[in-house]
C-alpha cells in the first residue's frame, strides 16, 4: 500500500473564475485509485486523507474501472458534434444511466457536459450558434430595456392575486418572528449585563 508521502504532489492552478483548483498528475490519480481498490477505506475516509473530495475519488475509480489507466489521463477540450451528443443522451436514457455514469461511459472530462447537453436538447437549442468564448458558461442575458412590467392588479386573475397575498402574508409573518427574536436576544443581553 502506498503511503501519503509517496504520492506525487499536486499543483495549484488559477481558474478563469479567479479561484484555485487542483491538478493532479496521472500517477497520483493511479495511486489513489489503487489505494481505494486494495484497501479497506471508503471514498470519504481515503478522500479526506488524500485531500480529495469524495466525488473526485469516486469519478477516478469509475473511470479506471471502465477505461483503465487511460481513463485517468488529462482530458483536453474538444468540440463534440451534435450527433455525438445526441448519441450520449440516447445511450444514457436507454440504459438508465446518470449524468456521471454517462460521462464515465464515454470518457468525457466532466459530467456537467452531459447535463448541459441534456438541457440544450430539452430547450431545443441543439444546432444553434453559440458564443465561442466558453460555450457552456455563456448564457444570454435578459435585455433589461425590453423586460415587461408586471400586469396591473386589475388585469391579474383572482388566483394570482390570492397567491401573491398568501406569499406576502407569509413574508410578513417571517419578518415579525425575526423582529421578535432580535428583541428577545437584545433583552436577554440587557438582563445578562445587569
Amino acid at each position: 500500500m502506498t503511503s501519503r508521502e509517496e504520492l506525487p504532489p499536486k499543483s495549484r492552478t488559477l481558474s478563469t473564475l479567479g479561484e484555485f483548483y487542483m491538478k493532479h498528475k496521472k500517477q497520483f490519480k493511479l495511486s489513489a485509485v489503487q489505494r481505494y481498490l486494495d484497501g479497506p477505506d471508503g471514498y470519504t475516509l481515503l478522500g479526506r486523507e488524500l485531500g480529495l473530495s469524495t466525488t473526485t475519488l469516486r469519478n477516478w475509480v469509475a473511470r479506471y474501472e471502465r477505461h483503465g489507466a487511460a481513463g485517468l489521463s488529462k482530458k483536453t477540450w474538444s468540440k463534440h458534434s451534435d450527433k455525438f451528443k445526441l448519441s450520449v443522451l440516447k445511450h444514457m436514457r436507454d440504459n438508465g444511466l446518470s449524468y456521471r455514469e454517462a460521462a464515465v461511459e464515454f470518457n468525457l472530462s466532466n459530467s456537467n457536459l452531459v447535463v448541459e447537453w441534456d438541457r440544450r436538447h430539452r430547450d431545443g437549442a441543439f444546432g444553434q450558434a453559440r458564443c465561442q468564448k466558453n460555450p457552456c458558461l455563456m448564457k444570454p442575458r435578459p435585455n433589461t430595456a425590453t423586460t415587461t412590467t408586471p400586469l396591473a392588479d386589475e388585469k391579474r386573475s383572482q388566483k394570482e392575486l390570492i397567491r401573491e397575498l398568501e406569499y406576502l402574508r407569509a413574508e410578513n409573518a417571517v419578518l415579525k418572528k425575526l423582529k421578535a427574536l432580535a428583541e428577545a436576544k437584545k433583552s436577554a443581553l440587557e438582563k445578562k449585563q445587569k
